[in-house]
């Protein structure tokens, strides 16, 4: 009995131990990071980017709320026209195809699956489908990730016409914020390849986005694509692009690279969804 006792206070104090040094080592990582970075206040918010049509480096001190909605409204716009350049496919045959096209006149008439299948035959390249039947489920999912990055890539080129700009010698990603409700560090490392820096693109969106969804209470609805123009006309929203970002990531066609495609194209990195409340009410 003495013994099961002292095996079982044994087994607590272990688990406590290893809870005390994780919790303690991810702080220290977090506070680390910070501290190469010069942040070590208390309330803040910094996004530094080195990237083809955007070099930006905001610092806020103790952020209001609204603040921290002109601060990540920057963010979403960097990393959304951004991606395209780090993603697997022609960025400067793409753009120039996108060039000049009206957004509503393209989505209210298109197919977008055969679209999508010009698209990736012009300014793309699927891998190969291998004999190895172990491998054959990776390369169908990430061909999948191609073909929807690449839709992506051009319905947000068409709709923000974002201009071919060579790759900066160096590139850098840096999201960090501290306040009430949300604490989180996203950066690309120093000497990306693109699969870093499109991780870093992403995930600082979601975070950009799940913020500002939050706060402006988007629209959920689901429409078709021919239906957009008018419902967005209808709702005279002052956050217009916004909007429109929310009813195309609704309707299944995303202006941005969405979370399972990107890990459909790099099944080797992992992207972590967006951490905080964001002012949501508790349910």
């Amino acid at each position: 009995m003495e013994s099961r006792l002292k095996n079982k206070l044994n087994l607590i104090k272990k688990s406590f131990l290893f809870s005390f040094y994780f919790l303690n080592s991810f702080f220290l990582r977090l506070f680390a990071s910070l501290l190469a970075e010069g942040l070590c206040i208390m309330g803040f918010a910094r996004f530094e980017c080195v990237l083809p049509n955007y070099t930006l480096k905001l610092d806020l001190t103790d952020p209001s709320e609204s603040d921290l909605i002109g601060f990540f409204e920057k963010v979403e716009e960097a990393c959304r026209n951004s991606f395209v350049f780090y993603s697997p496919l022609n960025a400067k045959s793409l753009l120039s195809e996108s060039k000049g096209k009206n957004f509503f006149g393209l989505i209210s008439n298109i197919k977008p699956m055969v679209l999508q299948n010009e698209l990736v035959h012009k300014h793309s390249e699927l891998v190969d489908e291998p004999t190895d039947e172990s491998l054959l489920k990776k390369v169908k999912e990430k061909n999948i990730g191609i073909k929807s990055v690449v839709l992506s890539a051009f319905l947000n080129s068409v709709y923000d016409q974002t201009q071919f700009k060579e790759k900066p010698a160096s590139t850098k990603v840096f999201l960090a914020v501290q306040s009430p409700n949300l604490t989180l560090v996203k950066k690309a490392p120093v000497n990306p390849d693109n699969g870093d820096v499109l991780l870093a693109l992403v995930g600082s969106w979601n975070t950009a986005f799940s913020f500002l969804e939050a706060k402006f209470s988007l629209p959920e609805t689901r429409l078709k694509l021919n239906e957009i123009q008018s419902v967005l006309k209808s709702m005279n929203s002052s956050k217009e692009k916004l909007v429109l970002v929310s009813l195309m990531k609704n309707a299944g066609y995303p202006l941005m690279l969405a979370n399972e495609d990107f890990n459909k194209i790099h099944p080797e990195l992992k992207i972590s969804k967006p951490r905080g409340n964001y002012g949501k009410k508790k349910k």
